[in-house]
């Protein structure tokens, strides 16, 4: 990428990470803020409007002072004189805006006066009815000292605000008379004209509920601290709402302000605002540092990057950039040409000793190419050396193992019983005995061996003769199971296990060279595992494939033998010593890497010091 749009890219990046800060500042901080302080504005009107309720109660309970406290409502109590009742208690004398129910009771309870009218002016008995049994033999509670007692009354008819006092004298003497009521309803024009006193948009509604006794439909709005809540119902309008709980403590009148969200438009308006200014005034900055960029930077930088393509890199002096100010640009413009002064130097003394390489390469080549023909001719002389050799070897070993058996035959069967009779010790003739066992045994190894060589070698040489067929992987594992229990028979204290799970698998192999394999991997292990057990497996690999391997509980391999392994003559290690185990030819394995090697396949070896070893090879199912 070039520098230019690099840096286009860059003060791109940059602003529109400055931006993406600043929209969270505005989104997260300034609408944040200018939503609580809505939230706090609309709680403090909804309890404005409560407090409006309260000031509408506490009004009534004013008025009711006057009346409660009137010598001649003192009197009427006792004499219930009919003129005064015609004058001011009669429901068609009641100021309609003032209260709309009046109930006066002497100290006994009865009902001395009472009056309802609805919102017609019409008499509204059912509305009385309620009030009077709500409030049976049911103290209201306290509006505060020096006044009267209400509060809140939820009635199926209506919703009253009521105040009642009792009655005495025009001096406030007593003994008290009785009592006196007023009630005025709580409905719609009620909050319409509340609404247009406090300038707010005021809703009330009952919680609906079935209470379980008449002190369930009051409510002492003067008590207590109500639940105050402000919700969002969208981007648009927000509510407040006064939750106010009647004499059992339960949810029953729910007071709501209703506005609309001037002030979260107006935070919004903001962010906005703060946005589009911060975007103008980046992008004037930015495209006054990119021309600044430009002009001292990038144009120079271009012109510094001409002047090195258009130089010609292929003679023996490159030229020079051409260098103007006095600034970091300047100083990489006079390294540059200190380079190029020391490249062209370079490139003269590196034709020179390009010239001398070629010579030398060309020596070294001839005498490579001799010191390989000889190295071939060494080869050959090996193969045709081992291959003599073991020819040679075989026959005088014959001799010698049937000479060996016919000896020791001959001195079994004619004079063994003769010298027991002579009295030689038995200990001495067993000892001979097994001193024929101990050379017979031996040539049979060193026929093993010439053996080996000579199958390696034909190997190598290409001219081992195979004779592959279809053979069933059971008949493979029964021979090596065959040869494994003769040859642990010997040994008690090491357990030959085979585990077979082949259902009548074949593969295409030559049988006496992959049976030799087996043979060779189990004898191995047999002679490096004093205790414990050498495991024969052979298990499906896969959908087209068999896996054999031999496992033992030995000795282990070392971790610096375990790579040489398949290296001939070369003999592992063994408690710091060369082996004397049937490793130490070292021919067995790399033998049998060779006949797994034809067969497409390899052995791989596992191995912990100490611990034993695993040997694995997979062969393809015909």
């Amino acid at each position: 990428m070039k520098l230019r749009n690099a840096t286009f890219i860059s003060l791109g990046i940059l602003i529109l990470a400055i931006l993406g800060i600043q929209l969270f500042a505005a989104n997260y901080r300034v609408r944040d803020n200018f939503e609580s302080l809505e939230r706090e504005m609309v709680a403090s009107d909804a309890r404005r409007a409560l407090k409006g309720m309260q000031r509408e109660l506490t009004s009534l309970d004013t008025i009711l002072w006057d009346w409660a406290s009137w010598d001649d409502m003192y009197a009427f109590v006792q004499d219930r004189d009919q003129t005064f009742f015609d004058a001011n208690l009669d429901y068609k004398s009641f100021d309609f805006d003032i209260f709309q129910l009046l109930v006066l009771t002497n100290n006994e309870g009865e009902v001395i006066a009472g009056s309802a009218i609805d919102a017609a002016g019409a008499r509204d008995d059912a509305l009385l009815e309620g009030v009077l049994e709500t409030l049976k033999d049911l103290p209201l509670p306290s509006l505060g000292k020096g006044r009267g007692a209400g509060g809140l009354i939820l009635l199926p008819q209506a919703n009253l605000l009521v105040a009642r006092r009792p009655v005495l004298t025009s001096d406030d003497s007593g003994p008290a008379r009785g009592s006196l009521l007023l009630a005025r309803v709580v409905d719609d024009a009620f909050f319409q004209r509340l609404s247009i006193q406090l300038e707010l948009s005021v809703v009330a509604k009952p919680i609906p509920a079935t209470p379980d006794s008449r002190s369930a439909r009051i409510i002492h709005i003067l008590g207590g601290q109500p639940e105050i809540s402000v919700a969002a119902e969208d981007k648009d309008i927000i509510k407040g709402e006064v939750l106010l709980n009647n004499l059992d403590g339960v949810p029953a009148f729910m007071l709501s302000v209703i506005e609309r969200r001037r002030i979260a438009a107006q935070g919004r308006r903001v962010a906005v605002y703060d946005s589009l200014f911060l975007t103008a005034v980046l992008a004037v900055f930015s495209l006054l540092i990119f021309y600044v960029l430009q002009k001292k930077i990038l144009s120079r930088l271009e012109r510094l990057n001409r002047d090195v393509q258009q130089m010609d890199l292929g003679g023996t002096s490159f030229g020079a950039v051409v260098v103007d100010g006095q600034d970091e640009i300047s100083e990489l413009g006079q390294s540059v040409n200190r380079l190029l002064d020391r490249i062209a130097r370079d490139h003269a003394a590196l034709l020179q000793a390009h010239d001398g390489l070629e010579e030398e390469v060309s020596r070294r080549t001839a005498e490579l190419e001799e010191a390989n023909r000889e190295l071939l001719v060494l080869d050959k002389a090996k193969t045709q050396f081992l291959s003599s050799t073991s020819h040679e070897l075989r026959t005088p070993l014959t001799s010698i193992q049937g000479f060996l058996k016919l000896m020791n035959r001959t001195f079994r069967n004619k004079y063994h019983a003769k010298l027991v009779s002579a009295g030689v010790e038995r200990r001495v003739l067993d000892r001979h005995m097994e001193n024929y066992d101990v050379a017979l045994a031996e040539t049979n190894r060193l026929r093993l061996l010439v053996d080996d060589l000579l199958d390696l070698n034909k190997i190598e040489a290409g001219v081992l003769e195979w004779s592959e067929e279809v053979v069933e992987v059971d008949e493979i594992v029964r021979v090596v199971e065959e040869l494994g229990a003769k040859l642990f028979a010997k040994e008690p204290e090491v357990e030959f296990v085979v585990e077979a799970d082949t259902g009548g698998l074949a593969v295409w192999v030559d049988r006496v060279r992959i049976q030799q394999v087996l043979q060779i991997l189990v004898y191995n292990a047999s002679r490096f595992t004093d205790v414990g057990q050498v495991k024969l497996s052979v298990h499906p690999h896969g959908e087209a494939a068999v896996e054999f391997s031999v496992t033992d509980t030995g000795q282990g391999i070392a971790e610096e033998d375990i790579n040489h392994v398949f290296d001939i003559f070369y003999r592992i290690q063994s408690g710091g010593e060369l082996s004397g185990s049937v490793f130490a030819t070292g021919l067995g394995l790399p033998l049998c890497q060779r006949i797994l090697q034809h067969c497409g396949s390899e052995l791989q070896v596992e191995s912990e010091f100490g611990k034993g070893t695993k040997f694995t090879f997979v062969l393809p199912l015909k």
